[in-house]
């Protein structure tokens, strides 16, 4: 399979999402587009959710839950990575 470049929206919000911290930026980036709630990393499959499940950042959860609904999109809580993991399987392996 070839390799698709992320546009560069994309790209900020999935770097971003990994650190597990709710920003300003983060939050700009998702009202300008709600569909990157639901973007995935290629490598492990996690999505925005995932990332703040396994940081144990509940408000981060919520923020996305809310600032996507808000911009017409829903979030798929029940998304799973790669290697089958829910954020909620996330947050209780990582005793978040």
């Amino acid at each position: 399979m070839a390799a698709v470049p992320l546009e560069e929206a994309e790209h900020q919000w999935l770097v971003m999402a990994a650190g597990g911290q709710w920003t300003q930026q983060l939050h700009g980036l998702l009202l300008g587009d709600a569909s990157l709630a639901a973007r995935r990393d290629f490598i492990s499959g996690f999505t925005a959710l995932h990332w703040a499940a396994k940081s144990g950042n509940c408000d981060m959860v919520t923020n996305i839950i809310r600032a996507a609904e808000k911009g017409g999109a829903r979030v798929n809580v029940d998304a799973r990575s790669h290697g089958g993991y829910t954020a909620l399987h996330l947050a209780a392996i990582h005793d978040a």
